[in-house]
């Protein structure tokens, strides 16, 4: 390993981690989104009576879709590929 310009830095292991906002090092996604995300729309949203139906939408859109990740989503495309 090339060691670091920086002086006040002293490494202390052979490794370095890192992870970011969408759990790509440790996968937290679903469970964001199952736990926090969802529930947070669900509420917001003030949709309790179709809650079933908006948390299978939510999840199908926000884990298993091609068009996650900030694309715009064609509801009408997404309805014919359930």
């Amino acid at each position: 390993m090339r060691e670091t310009e920086n002086t006040a830095y002293a490494r202390k292991r052979e490794f370095f981690l890192c992870t970011d906002i969408c759990g790509s090092a440790l996968d937290t996604l679903r469970s964001r989104q199952e736990q926090a995300y969802c529930p947070a729309l669900v509420e917001v949203f003030e949709l309790e009576e179709h809650a079933q139906e908006a948390r299978r939408a939510w999840m199908s859109v926000a884990l298993e879709s091609r068009l996650r990740g900030g694309e715009a989503i064609d509801m009408n495309e997404w309805r014919t590929n359930e």
